[in-house]
């Protein structure tokens, strides 16, 4: 019988942590107005988005396995841990999961987003990630309407709007530094990554324009006083310095294994900067 442990590594759970966590965040913070929803529904909700993220990483897991056999041997179904057909069946039911916990809130607007990102998941996964860049735009937005998935339950989509859109493009530009992690086994299965279709130096090059745009949306915010200097500064430190210590990495070594280890440190400094986000509000 295969392990418990084994199937919630499966859903990579501090990932599923992350998306509870945006959801909790985008449902409770506001600078007026009351809530509209009650602390069951923005409970619901967070378990709802961890059920749906969970489902994605899983089924995205069954149709990489070829892939991860090459590219990460030691997840848990290319090491055999999980059978594929268990894999599927697993994330249908945490799709159906999540789909139906967010019916339960009766919000509307929500449960279009869950069934919308439901199928965005198993899209994407199937066939939309062999589409050069648009496969990386949905997983920026799947990452960034985890925060609007919490602001549907109450009425503060207007707070969250800036956080979801630095999300989405933080999201991209590292989406685009995987697929240079990832091209040895892409490459081999012909899966048509940016890193596959114009190289790994060029796709890195990329990966800077989306962040480059994040830092110009933070100067123009600032400069048209919607942000404050308390606010501004602390973020553009935490936000540019290390950055371009990445980035100075990955384009001066672009062996796979220093992508994968700046890769992970961008998912730390991502979280980093959401905390500080949130603190400086």
């Amino acid at each position: 019988m295969t392990p418990v442990t084994d199937y919630i590594k499966l859903t990579r759970p501090f990932n599923c942590f992350f998306a509870g966590l945006a959801v909790l965040i985008g449902s409770s913070l506001q600078r007026r107005g009351s809530l509209r929803a009650s602390m069951v529904d923005i409970g619901l909700a967070v378990i709802s988005a961890m059920l749906i993220a969970a489902a994605g990483y899983t089924i995205n897991d069954y149709f990489d396995l070829s892939i991860d056999r090459i590219n990460k041997p030691n997840r848990v179904l290319p090491s055999g841990k999980i059978q594929p057909e268990k894999a599927v069946v697993f994330s249908f039911f945490l799709f159906v999961a999540g789909i139906s916990v967010s019916f339960i809130t009766g919000i509307i607007e929500l449960i279009i987003l869950a069934i919308v990102n439901s199928a965005l998941l198993y899209l994407y996964a199937k066939r939309l990630k062999n589409s050069v860049i648009l496969g990386n735009i949905i997983v920026a937005w799947t990452a960034g309407s985890t925060f609007v998935y919490g602001a549907l339950a109450n009425d503060n989509l207007s707070v969250i709007i800036p956080i979801f859109v630095y999300t989405a493009l933080y999201t991209l530009s590292r989406e685009m530094i995987k697929d240079a992690e990832d091209i040895l086994g892409d490459m081999q299965y012909e899966v048509k990554t940016l890193a596959v279709v114009v190289g790994n130096k060029a796709t890195l090059i990329l990966s800077v324009i989306p962040v480059i745009i994040l830092a110009f949306l933070l100067v123009w915010r600032y400069t048209q006083e919607i942000m404050s200097s308390s606010m501004f500064w602390p973020l553009i430190m935490l936000f540019t310095l290390p950055l371009i210590l990445f980035y100075a990495v990955v384009l001066i070594k672009t062996e796979t294994k220093v992508i994968r280890i700046v890769s992970g440190l961008t998912k730390l400094h991502m979280l980093i900067l959401l905390i500080a986000y949130i603190v400086l509000l």
